[in-house]
């Protein structure tokens, strides 16, 4: 029968990606829309995994009058297969020119990633023509192998896998399947609007396709399979040119990484923000940055900009990859605040930590402070004073850390540049302060 048919070539999917998964998942979580894919998911899912380790997890986004009904319908199919259930409602605000598909997309995925805990699996229902869209889509953007590559069967994602199990099974097949076990789904109506790209290359482009190339969704999945293939060797070569070139914290050695030709630098700096989370570069701007890096010297520094506030900038002969996120906390600690070394010989934040260490702890009040331009440490009994920024510039704490970095000082002047040097003063000949700058990645201090 045509039912058992499907169930079989489910079995086979899953299993297949279960057998490549490096641990065996705790938890599956469903995406659950309600939609004909999603529900074929479910129930096929119900029938082969113990339902103990199912979540079904409906996403409300509340752009349509009749969410709240499609997630009741989403509860009432869960609680009929003794399914555990979950609906998040999600808020979204897209801005100018933001398209409002990949925004909603994107606050799914935040959902999921928070509700998974290690080694879960998030079984989505991407099918075959799904796949076809997804290469059309990211042809006509102009993307690469990687692009290309469109949808693999299983990925890591988040703390654990998301899973595809029905990829390679046709949208047809799957209805017809729904039919025979008079299970009923959700028909959204925005489906139907061509105002969303993806809709448009359903609805107009591929059954046009489909009337001149049968079995085109089949040819496309191939070729998405052949980038995949060539997606892997080029990650396999980028990932030992980044064993030549990777220092601690991340960073890479500028002088070899510059005798790499472009087109193989390229490939290897994708790869690199690829590994951080990072998204690519369009090329346009990846090839400017290459042409840069290319020339880059102690006074030429090149500095790209990414997303979410994150760069990547050449300092000290090494390519740094600076990530929003980290600014941003350095920021929120960089607050001018009070130390008495005696009374506490320790003081910790969420980005460093000072110590101070020796016989005599001053029982003084010292303050610490952030970005203070034009001060001067004593280097010398006799007086000689350096500026911040130079004895920074010494020590390799690159521009943008410098703002953020711990200042010591009291009512005569500066007293250190935490952990990197004291001032020369017969006070505080007894004690020094150290820093241990957790935040920053290995090396800096």
């Amino acid at each position: 029968m045509a039912s058992d048919s499907l169930v079989t070539q489910f079995e086979q999917q899953l299993q297949g990606i279960l057998n490549a998964l490096p641990v065996a998942p705790h938890k599956f979580l469903i995406a659950f829309s309600g939609g004909r894919d999603s529900t074929a998911l479910l129930h096929l899912a119900a029938q082969l995994l113990p339902k103990s380790q199912l979540l079904a997890v409906h996403i409300n986004h509340q752009l349509s009058e009749n969410a709240s009904q499609w997630q009741q319908h989403c509860q009432h199919q869960a609680e009929q297969l003794s399914i555990e259930f979950k609906s998040v409602s999600v808020q979204l605000n897209p801005q100018p020119r933001q398209s409002l598909e990949e925004l909603a997309r994107d606050a799914r995925y935040q959902v999921f990633s928070q509700l998974m805990q290690p080694d879960d699996a998030l079984l989505v229902g991407h099918h075959l023509q799904d796949q076809s869209e997804t290469l059309l889509l990211r042809l006509f953007r102009g993307a690469g192998v990687k692009g290309l590559s469109a949808m693999a069967d299983w990925r890591m994602f988040a703390s654990g896998y998301l899973l595809r199990p029905l990829l390679h099974l046709p949208r047809q097949q799957l209805t017809e399947w729904l039919k025979l076990q008079s299970i009923e789904w959700i028909e959204d109506e925005s489906n139907a609007e061509n105002l969303f790209r993806r809709n448009l290359i359903r609805n107009q482009f591929l059954p046009q396709i489909r009337q001149q190339w049968q079995g085109i969704d089949r040819v496309l999945s191939a070729t998405a399979r052949r980038m995949q293939q060539a997606n892997r060797l080029l990650d396999q070569l980028a990932d030992q040119d980044l064993a030549q070139v990777l220092l601690p914290g991340n960073r890479l050695d500028l002088k070899p990484l510059q005798q790499l030709d472009d087109d193989r630098l390229i490939n290897l700096l994708r790869y690199w923000l690829s590994q951080a989370g990072q998204r690519s570069l369009p090329e346009i701007r990846l090839q400017e940055f290459v042409r840069q890096l290319k020339s880059a010297n102690s006074t030429a520094s090149p500095r790209q900009d990414l997303t979410d506030g994150s760069f990547m900038a050449c300092y000290g002969q090494m390519l740094w990859l600076v990530e929003g996120r980290l600014i941003e906390q350095l920021q929120q600690q960089a607050q001018n605040s009070f130390w008495n070394p005696q009374q506490q010989p320790i003081l910790t934040t969420e980005s460093f930590e000072l110590s101070a260490q020796g016989n005599e702890l001053p029982n003084v009040e010292l303050r610490l402070v952030f970005g203070v331009t034009g001060l001067k440490l004593q280097c010398s009994t006799s007086g000689r004073f350096e500026s911040v920024g130079r004895l920074m510039n010494q020590a390799g704490i690159p521009l943008w850390y410098r703002d953020y970095w711990p200042l010591i000082v009291d009512d005569q002047g500066l007293v250190a540049i935490a952990g990197i040097k004291m001032a020369t003063r017969t006070d505080n000949v007894n004690y020094k302060i150290l820093c241990d700058f957790s935040a920053l990645p290995t090396g800096i201090n």
